[in-house]
């Protein structure tokens, strides 16, 4: 873990100098499968160290302050039942995982921005990302500062 996050520290101190006077953000993906284990073995394989006993976001989130980079995450739009449904060997927890880091990010306050990871024609999908767009009954307020609609057409064929 604090390979990634000492990697991600050079990058931004070279970033910042580049783009001087320009919002920095950084992308983290979505890595939810074997959320719902204690290992949350696929994070690991990407150098998230986040298991069950750990929040594995923080130092992450902290290191963007450091340079007031603001955190984009995506797979915002997914519904952890669909993902249960579809492929229950996943044992795969978005909704779960996004409350994760949109915390981490809040906590160090820090902006957050999102996208969406998959084509989403519904409105449950949207309405997710309404959701965690403004969290309802949120007492501190907290919202996204940003939201990319990355919207491919729907085939034809």
């Amino acid at each position: 873990m604090q390979v990634l996050v000492d990697h991600g520290d050079r990058v931004l101190s070279l970033a910042i100098l580049a783009f001087e006077g320009t919002c920095i953000a950084a992308k983290l993906s979505g890595i939810h499968w074997w959320y719902k284990t204690a290992s949350h073995a696929a994070e690991l394989t990407t150098e998230f160290y986040n298991p069950c006993n750990r929040n594995g976001y923080t130092p992450i989130a902290t290191m963007l302050k450091k340079h007031d980079a603001a955190l984009n995450f995506t797979c915002i739009e997914l519904c952890t039942l669909d993902q249960h449904e579809d492929f229950p060997e996943a044992l795969a927890d978005t909704e779960g995982l996004v409350w994760q880091v949109l915390n981490a990010a809040w906590d160090v306050s820090i902006p957050f921005a999102s996208e969406k990871a998959l084509p989403c024609y519904d409105r449950e999908g949207y309405n997710k990302i309404l959701e965690n767009a403004k969290p309802p009954n949120d007492p501190d307020g907290r919202h996204l500062s940003a939201f990319y609609l990355l919207e491919a057409q729907p085939s034809t064929h």
